[in-house]
């Protein structure tokens, strides 16, 4: 993980990855991956764009420890999975953990 990322913290993914398949007008237009993270001060819910018919989701273990960090704008969040490759996702929501 690059620096410009911010600080990576060490927590585990609290939800099952969902699927969403987005059309408009009866065409594809992307496929998602849902994830949710929990931080030490947020719980993050994020989505990954798969771009391509041969993109890879991100391989997460549920309830698993996972690297990721969050930019400075709270609008991405970046991932490293169980294979050690690096996924960027989209910061849908956010919570303060309780």
């Amino acid at each position: 993980m690059t620096r410009r990322h911010g600080t990576p913290a060490v927590a585990p993914v609290t939800s099952r990855p969902t699927n969403v398949i987005a059309f408009v007008l009866g065409e594809l237009t992307g496929v998602y991956q849902d994830f949710q993270f929990e931080g030490e001060k947020k719980v993050y819910a994020a989505r990954e764009r798969l771009t391509w018919c041969w993109s890879k989701e991100a391989n997460l273990t549920v309830n698993g420890p996972v690297k990721f960090s969050v930019d400075k704008r709270e609008r991405k969040l970046f991932v490293i999975d169980d294979k050690g490759k690096e996924h960027e996702m989209e910061i849908i929501s956010k919570a303060l953990r309780q």
